[in-house]
């Protein structure tokens, strides 16, 4: 049901707190059921992504309200917007405030650019985007293994194999080859160790067995997959595989793992994103993913 659109107007905004995360995440989930058909979101995730380094929520995000209730969000972080109108808010123009809100904060922060990823079947934001002269930059899917696929296990060569986490130096060691594989993307700025642990192994939820290991010759981290459950779904946040050690099937015994592990843990289905830039859709859909739902990123340079 839509609301009366003289509410909409007498909109109130203000920055976010930390006491809000619980509201933006039920706003988020009704987003992603009018789009997707499913909620992904998280309560950790909200709270996960407040504590990255450098993140001023006085500075970098926003809320629109109507009463009590929260219509609208957005934030900007390192030249990327995420901003949510709730449904039964859409079509009063709140959208088009958000992405001039984002446009000035972004320059407010210093950045060149602002971008924001949205799913293609919510057409009235992706024409908001072309309107407001963004450009297409990349594809992204959600790819599903459903739960009655059967999970082959892969052969590794002689020398490799894979583990859990034992130490803090392994996590470190995850983050590097996942941070060298990703800084190759174009137009994606580079994570600190303490920027990508907040949002991975330093999650109030974090268990070890979340981020899995492929060791290489000399004991060295060659690749890393972090997954976790999100109700009846695993999902693979992260799966990466240094250079030097691929072509060895190292990213698909990964997968096989995480896929193993959060079947385990209650999920029996898996998911994860991926986009045209990794060039990695042609490895999931070879282990009997297949996508359930298409994203496009725009950005505009400011």
């Amino acid at each position: 049901m839509l609301v009366d659109m003289r509410a909409a107007r007498d909109l109130t905004t203000r920055e976010l707190t930390p006491a809000d995360a619980a509201e933006v995440t039920e706003l988020i989930a009704a987003c992603e059921v009018a789009d997707s058909g499913v909620a992904l979101i998280e309560l950790e995730d909200i709270v996960a992504d407040w504590k990255r380094p450098g993140f001023t929520m006085t500075q970098q995000t926003i809320g629109y309200f109507d009463d009590a209730r929260m219509a609208a969000c957005g934030e900007v972080h390192r030249s990327r917007s995420e901003s949510y109108v709730h449904p039964a808010y859409r079509d009063a123009g709140i959208g088009t405030e958000l992405v001039l809100w984002s446009q000035r904060t972004a320059v407010a922060l210093g950045y060149g650019q602002v971008g924001q990823t949205v799913n293609e079947q919510n057409t009235a934001a992706v024409s908001l985007f072309e309107r407001r002269g963004y450009t297409r930059r990349y594809s992204s899917w959600v790819l599903e293994l459903p739960p009655e696929t059967e999970i082959a296990p892969v052969e590794l060569g002689d020398g490799y194999r894979l583990r859990g986490v034992e130490g803090a130096w392994d996590e470190r060691a995850a983050y590097d080859v996942i941070e060298g594989a990703f800084s190759v993307w174009p137009d994606r700025e580079d994570r600190t160790f303490e920027d990508w642990s907040t949002t991975t192994t330093r999650r109030d939820d974090y268990e070890p067995w979340h981020l899995s290991l492929a060791i290489g010759p000399g004991e060295q981290v060659a690749g890393a997959c972090y997954a976790s459950p999100v109700g009846d779904i695993g999902w693979v946040d992260q799966v990466a595989v240094a250079e030097a050690h691929r072509g060895r099937g190292l990213a698909q015994a990964l997968l096989v793992r995480a896929f193993g592990l959060t079947r385990e843990h209650g999920a029996p289905r898996a998911q994860l994103n991926t986009d045209s830039r990794t060039g990695a859709l042609g490895l999931y859909e070879h282990v009997g993913m297949r996508v359930v739902d298409t994203f496009v990123h725009f950005a505009r340079v400011l």
